[in-house]
């Protein structure tokens, strides 16, 4: 794989090796980055989506550094009917919550990742389970980096 160009996807490409390196019991093939998180029955349900999410927020800096926080969305996605059950479904979110809140993690090279913290969305959003009939679980991983300034 070609060195990544961004500091957020690097990012993107830890936050996925870590959930690939957790056992969730979903297969690496069906761990997925994209542009924006969807589902349009061309992956294998169970799986994870993992995009970005939202503006960075530039929070502090110095005149060497500057501080940055790169927001990622980790959304499971799966059948209504619950492949595994909503157990499964709900202790996938939360070896991923536990993983990353006030956590480190390997992987930037274009900045010094400082710590990851994790912000919970909808447990199971309504929209996706009455209107698209798939259970959708969300949770915000922010990633603090530290940019050298160019």
């Amino acid at each position: 794989m070609m060195a990544a160009a961004s500091a957020y996807y690097e990012c993107l490409a830890a936050v996925k090796a870590a959930v690939e390196s957790l056992s969730t019991g979903i297969t690496s093939t069906s761990i997925i980055i994209q542009p924006v998180s969807y589902y349009l029955g061309d992956f294998p349900k169970p799986f994870i989506s993992i995009s970005p999410y939202g503006p960075e927020q530039v929070p502090d800096g110095t005149n060497l550094r500057e501080g940055i926080s790169y927001p990622v969305l980790v959304a499971v996605i799966n059948d209504r009917e619950l492949a595994g059950g909503l157990d499964a479904m709900l202790a996938i979110r939360q070896k991923i919550r536990r993983r990353f809140h006030h956590a480190s993690m390997d992987g930037v090279t274009l900045g010094s990742l400082i710590q990851t913290t994790v912000t919970p969305m909808n447990v199971v959003e309504p929209a996706a389970w009455l209107r698209d009939g798939i259970f959708a679980s969300g949770l915000i991983i922010e990633c603090e980096v530290r940019e050298p300034r160019s």
